[in-house]
């Protein structure tokens, strides 16, 4: 019976997801640095009127966007930043990143499993020794990491055998700090050119040295471990 039920709720979470992929790949021009900017004022005009209204619809698009693989999560995080200013911009991204990939974490493990294996199934087994060696702290460091395709991290641990709570906390944590930078940037949004500018370089280094970080007490461990 619970298996019936996980595998019911995944068709549905499949359907939506579907439905919202159809929906925005129909005119994918709406995501568009250069529109945004050209509607900024009324956007922002109308936030301040109905704030939750704006706000209820930025997460249903950002977490169908995420659940259907459309890459516009950098352009959906400048412009929460730019209504919702950075702090909640940044919140509120970040926590619709974390439920769209949880739908396809959620999609992938109870319909596509064999499917994703079949595909990937070589870039999965160098994904899964890593995993099995370090756990949520490999997970954690591919999250923060500005280099790792969110789109594989989302398909990969759907095959694994971590617990969704794990997952969304790893994923939260993870993508909060790069959120903070590009939420922060669509403050002024009518000053980005392109969005390659949004992040400096120096700003990449540090959050790739920031995921390394997250490893090393894991090395160290196991160095003394080893010498022991």
């Amino acid at each position: 019976m619970k298996l019936f039920r996980k595998k019911r709720y995944a068709y549905v979470f499949a359907t939506l997801v579907l439905c919202i992929f159809l929906i925005l790949k129909f005119d994918v021009h709406f995501f568009s640095l250069m529109l945004l900017k050209k509607h900024a004022f009324d956007l922002q005009l109308y936030t301040q009127q109905k704030y939750w209204t704006v706000l209820f619809c930025y997460m249903l698009l950002f977490i169908g966007t995420t659940a259907c693989f459309i890459p516009v999560t950098i352009l959906m995080t400048i412009l929460g930043g730019f209504l919702f200013g950075g702090i909640y911009g940044a919140i509120y991204a970040t926590l619709a990143g974390t439920i769209g990939g949880s739908l396809v974490f959620l999609i992938v493990r109870h319909l596509l499993r064999d499917w994703v294996y079949e595909h990937y199934a070589k870039q999965f087994e160098r994904f899964s020794k890593a995993f099995q060696k370090h756990g949520a702290r490999y997970l954690l460091s591919l999250q923060i990491s500005p280099i790792t395709p969110t789109f594989f991290i989302n398909l990969f641990m759907g095959l694994t055998n971590i617990s969704l709570w794990t997952y969304m906390w790893t994923a939260f944590v993870g993508m909060l700090p790069g959120a903070f930078i590009y939420a922060l940037a669509g403050q002024k949004i009518q000053g980005i050119t392109q969005l390659d500018d949004v992040m400096p370089p120096i700003v990449f280094v540090l959050l790739f040295i920031l995921s390394i970080l997250v490893m090393v007490p894991m090395v160290i461990r196991k160095l003394i471990s080893s010498e022991s």
